[in-house]
């Protein structure tokens, strides 16, 4: 039996300016006992930079060049569903870095 998502995790890269569009920013995790999770950006509350990133199974990628001078720190709504369609949405918010 699977149980509601009740965790929904992030593993982030740094992210650089000048970046290319499809690098990956980092990989989505979900509570072990939800079973088989999908993993989708979705419109709501701290959803506002949806736009500058791709959801690629349980990767999140780039879909913008980042430049720090205009923008640096972006938040995105993400909902993790399991395979009974039980859900959890959250904001995570993700600080742009200068490249080194």
């Amino acid at each position: 039996m699977f149980l509601i998502p009740t965790e929904l995790n992030l593993n982030i890269n740094q992210v650089h300016e000048s970046n290319s569009i499809g690098t990956v920013i980092g990989i989505f995790s979900a509570d072990a006992n939800a079973g088989v999770c999908t993993y989708a950006l979705v419109p709501g509350q701290g959803g506002e930079d949806n736009g500058a990133f791709i959801v690629a199974g349980n990767t999140l990628k780039a879909a913008t060049v980042f430049d720090y001078e205009t923008k640096n720190n972006y938040a995105i709504r993400v909902r993790v569903t399991n395979e009974i369609g039980e859900y959890l949405e959250k904001t995570l918010h993700h600080p742009g870095h200068r490249c080194i």
